[in-house]
């Protein structure tokens, strides 16, 4: 009875022993994918890093590029005798006054434009009405 036990106690051992072998196995392959999975992301992250600096550098060229083309304009204005420059919001608001001045000029055209619609209808139907009755006259004259 006790060489059983022992036998079970070395089975279970043994048993422990591979249990403790699959885990210790298990934990090398998870740290070796959490080492490659630490790599994937820092090369992901250094790659958009240098996509930012890359984006930055070409707002900064275009802001660049703008600028310049600002004060190329504003000098062709000073020398074409333009002397005050409007700020944006001055621009701004006088497109806005302008447009609000060019929607009620596009009201009235419209309004007029509509009544002028309605009468050539009004027209046509006349005519349709005449040339109806033109050619029941001439039907009746054939006819005789």
């Amino acid at each position: 009875m006790q060489s059983r036990r022992d036998s079970e106690t070395v089975a279970q051992a043994i048993n422990n022993v591979d249990k403790v072998a699959e885990l210790e196995e298990k934990i090398l392959c998870l740290k070796d994918e959490n080492l490659a999975i630490k790599e994937t992301m820092k090369m992901s992250n250094q790659s958009k890093e240098k996509e930012v600096a890359l984006i930055q550098e070409m707002i900064e060229k275009q802001k660049a590029s703008f600028n310049s083309y600002i004060a190329e304009l504003k000098q062709r204005l000073q020398k074409s005798g333009v002397k005050e420059i409007p700020t944006l919001q001055e621009a701004l608001a006088q497109r806005s006054t302008a447009n609000m001045h060019s929607s009620n000029e596009n009201d009235a055209v419209v309004e007029q434009l509509e009544f002028d619609n309605a009468r050539l209808k009004t027209e046509i139907a006349e005519l349709r009405t005449r040339y109806n009755v033109l050619a029941l006259q001439l039907q009746i004259r054939q006819q005789q």
